[in-house]
């Protein structure tokens, strides 16, 4: 079944994205990026045992945590590909580099589509981010840019909010990590959610996506985005 909702954009999906990063980014050549990928922390309420190398998941907010790496299309907010299993410790830009579009990225992107990216994750072929905070304070042009990408990239923030706030599992799993098999089951949990979450978004209207967003999960810019 993660084959099959966990899959790649769709020919119709690729072009309301690419309108959509269009209208929202002010600039057509934008819309090759169709998609954007961010990565998030998801806590654990206890500390792992011994066996299981807890510092290996102790983050950089002074939590125990799981890293997980998604990529969706800006309207539905669907996810298209994710990396689940990096523990907390791990860079984003290291738990992205094992997801399948960055394995085979000519098996998913056509000539001029790329991956919508921040700072961290670097530059390719496949990905696009903005300017760092430096380069960017010394051009207009820099600036203006870093503002567009950053009104599409916002749509991956709402994303893990849509996510985190269906499954309130997500916001501290309660499963105890004694050893490999404790964490094995801890992905299997996240990417249940996933799925589920997927096949729900179908049948989403309006209201559920009022309800379930979890606010306190974005940045003030995104959680004003949302509003509008």
């Amino acid at each position: 079944m993660c084959d099959q909702v966990l899959c790649w954009a769709s020919e119709e999906e690729k072009e309301v994205a690419k309108a959509w990063v269009a209208e929202n980014s002010g600039c057509v050549e934008f819309s090759g990026g169709y998609s954007m990928v961010d990565g998030s922390l998801i806590p654990l309420a206890f500390q792992p045992g011994k066996n299981a190398f807890s510092r290996e998941y102790w983050d950089r907010k002074g939590q125990y945590s799981l890293n997980i790496q998604l990529v969706v299309l800006p309207v539905t907010l669907r996810t298209v590909d994710y990396v689940v299993g990096y523990k907390g410790s791990t860079q984003d830009s290291r738990a992205f580099a094992a997801s399948d579009v960055v394995k085979r990225p000519g098996v998913y992107l056509e000539e001029g589509e790329f991956v919508w990216t921040d700072g961290g994750y670097g530059l390719s072929d496949f990905t696009c981010g903005p300017y760092d905070h430096v380069v960017g304070s010394k051009s207009r042009d820099f600036r203006r840019f870093n503002r567009a990408v950053s009104n599409v990239r916002l749509r991956s923030e709402h994303g893990f909010g849509y996510l985190k706030g269906r499954f309130q599992c997500l916001r501290g799993l309660r499963l105890y990590v004694r050893d490999e098999n404790d964490h094995e089951r801890l992905t299997t949990t996240i990417v249940a959610a996933l799925v589920a979450h997927n096949l729900a978004l179908r049948w989403d209207g309006p209201e559920e996506r009022r309800v379930f967003l979890d606010l306190t999960a974005l940045s003030r810019r995104a959680a004003r985005a949302w509003d509008r």
